[in-house]
C-alpha cells in the first residue's frame, strides 16, 4: 500500500487543478481532514491512499468525481459491486484498500463504507476497468 507525504498529496491536488474543497469532495472528506493530510498532521487511510494511487495515474478524472454527490452504500449495494467485478471478498478488499473483515461488515450492514471507500465503490461501478489499475498496485 502506498504511503503519501504531505508534499505528495499537495502535488497531486495541484496537478488535478483542484481547490482544497474540490479535492476533499473527491474523497468524500472534510476540508479540515484534507488540510491535516497536507500539513502532515494525519495521513490518508488505506482506501484514500488507493484513490490517490488512481489520481496519480490520471489527474484528469478528479474533477468529474468531485462534482458527483457522495453515494451511500448499503450491504446489498457493496455486494453487487463486488459481484459485478467477479471478485471474491478477499481480492475485492485488497483492491480498495480495506480489510476483508471491513468488507464483510459492509455487506452484512454492520457498518458502512467511509467517504474514500464510497468513492472507490462508485468509481468501480462507473468504470470497472479501473479495477485493473487498482489490482496492479496490489501485486
Amino acid at each position: 500500500m502506498s504511503r503519501y507525504s504531505a508534499d505528495e498529496i499537495k502535488h497531486i491536488r495541484r496537478s488535478c487543478d483542484l481547490t482544497q474543497r474540490e479535492f476533499a469532495d473527491v474523497f468524500g472528506i472534510s476540508v479540515k481532514t484534507l488540510e491535516a493530510w497536507e500539513q502532515g498532521i494525519n495521513t490518508p487511510g488505506s482506501a484514500a491512499a488507493r484513490m490517490l494511487d488512481l489520481l496519480r495515474y490520471d489527474y484528469g478524472f478528479a474533477a468529474t468525481i468531485a462534482r458527483q454527490p457522495l453515494k451511500e452504500y448499503d450491504g446489498a449495494m457493496v455486494k453487487a459491486v463486488r459481484s459485478n467485478l467477479g471478485l471474491p471478498r478477499e481480492l475485492f478488499a485488497l483492491a480498495i484498500g480495506v480489510s476483508e473483515t471491513a468488507c464483510g461488515s459492509w455487506e452484512q450492514n454492520r457498518s458502512r463504507p467511509n467517504g474514500p471507500a464510497s468513492r472507490l465503490l462508485w468509481l468501480l461501478e462507473q468504470e470497472p476497468d479501473m479495477l485493473g489499475l487498482l489490482m496492479e498496485k496490489v501485486w
